[in-house]
């Protein structure tokens, strides 16, 4: 094959796959795994476990973030009296 046919093989299942993609927006994993499983679309199913990996992570560093700000909100004003006292036994 020459690069121009595989090119437009490329972009004609590129399209494919894009109106199959916006179609399973909605659905939940399983119901994706059944129509779209390993054995007959890999592609999609990589590009599924891709996509839930990427919200996964975002959504535990939004988790990470939260409880950091929980915890800085504690322990600051504590570091802050914890320095004035040591501060002043040091003079």
């Amino acid at each position: 094959m020459n690069p121009g046919k595989l090119q437009k093989i490329d972009n004609q299942k590129g399209e494919e796959y894009a109106q199959i993609w916006n179609k399973t927006a909605k659905m939940n994993y399983k119901q994706f795994l059944r129509e779209y499983n390993l054995i007959t679309d890999p592609f999609l199913h990589d590009l599924q476990s891709t996509y839930l990996e990427g919200i996964d992570i975002i959504k535990r560093q939004i988790r990470l973030q939260t409880l950091m700000k929980k915890r800085n909100s504690i322990l600051f004003p504590l570091r802050k009296i914890l320095f004035k006292k040591n501060y002043k036994r040091n003079i």
